[in-house]
């Protein structure tokens, strides 16, 4: 009998709590962690805006000159998030970044999420996203120009979906729901689409992928797995592990904590026994007397050594009234009662 394959599908838990219910929407929209679920807040809000023509789209779109020199920020992480006209490709879109976002936020980059409280939990995965968005609109203006505008959510999707691989790398991944691919090879298939059926920008979606090779070779200290297989190295986990070699600065940690502010948030609970202030306590001596189990109580005479008194309370008393003294003989075990000549 076949055992269970490995296929990775939408919401391992299916939609269920801890106790097994099945979760309704608000719980369900909750259970999301919280750098993914803002993301997907400010991609629905933007495309409900959009489409309603309350603002206009423009605002959103990635341009150097408007960026930096009119100081509009927002629109680093707005142009990343902007989803396809087109309805299908909207919703893959939707929930490619759900998926690989929940997974990069949950698994790679802060275990035990769901165990943990506060936004500081976060703190890393806010930065590899820092990161990757400055490179890729960096990047895309250096090969385009300052004045060129940019939709740049196909390399945004791309970089993820590459820093995902490498931790599903071998786990079958259905592709379009229909089609079990390694999670390794799916980078490729996706950008092998985009450049046949121009789904995105094939350009921006390599810059993506690029980025997120990048961070890895930050990451890991080497030249990346790509190089590994290239070169045929020795250790298979050449250019995927050990990561962790490229932190999150002290600067960017005390900004994020005095934005999230993290820093006013009273401390969390401190388990380390070792840390705890050892405060003198009164100890007494035992002044009484003892007593074997199964006996009963001695009366001593009166005395005036008091010494004398505590250390004679075990002292069993003798008689036929004590039951529990035991009046036989003894014998070996194995040896069979002789009788006495």
């Amino acid at each position: 009998m076949p055992g269970p394959r490995n296929v990775r599908t939408l919401h391992g838990n299916g939609g269920r709590n801890g106790n097994g219910d099945v979760m309704g929407p608000k719980q369900l929209w909750l259970s999301i962690p919280p750098v993914t679920r803002t993301l997907l807040t400010f991609s629905i809000v933007m495309t409900i805006v959009a489409r309603l023509q309350f603002i206009s789209p423009m605002y959103f779109i990635y341009m150097w000159s408007w960026t930096f020199k009119k100081f509009q920020i927002w629109r680093l992480v707005t142009s990343c998030l902007i989803l396809s006209p087109q309805a299908m490709p909207a919703l893959m879109e939707l929930y490619t970044l759900y998926d690989r976002s929940t997974q990069l936020e949950q698994v790679h980059f802060g275990p035990g999420l769901s165990n943990r409280q506060g936004p500081m939990v976060s703190l890393h995965y806010v930065y590899y996203l820092c990161f990757c968005i400055l490179t890729i609109a960096m990047t895309a203006t250096i090969l385009y120009g300052s004045g060129y505008p940019f939709v740049l959510t196909s390399g945004f999707i791309s970089c993820i979906t590459y820093t995902w691989s490498i931790d599903n790398a071998n786990a079958k991944i259905m592709f379009y729901g229909l089609i079990p691919v390694w999670g390794k090879y799916f980078p490729l298939i996706q950008l092998f689409i985009s450049f046949v059926f121009n789904e995105g920008n094939f350009v921006i979606s390599l810059i993506g992928f690029a980025t997120g090779y990048l961070y890895t070779c930050l990451d890991t200290r080497t030249l990346g797995p790509l190089w590994g297989m290239i070169s045929r190295k020795a250790d298979p986990n050449y250019g995927v592990l050990p990561n962790g070699k490229f932190p999150t600065p002290w600067w960017f940690t005390s900004l994020y904590a005095r934005i999230t502010g993290a820093h006013n948030a009273p401390p969390a609970p401190n388990n380390n026994f070792a840390d705890v202030p050892v405060t003198p306590r009164e100890t007494r001596s035992f002044s009484g007397r003892g007593q074997r189990l199964g006996t009963s109580p001695i009366t001593l005479p009166q005395s005036d050594d008091s010494g004398l008194a505590r250390t004679s309370g075990t002292r069993l008393r003798s008689g036929s009234s004590n039951l529990n003294e035991f009046q036989g003989r003894g014998q070996r075990v194995g040896h069979t009662d002789g009788s006495a000549n």
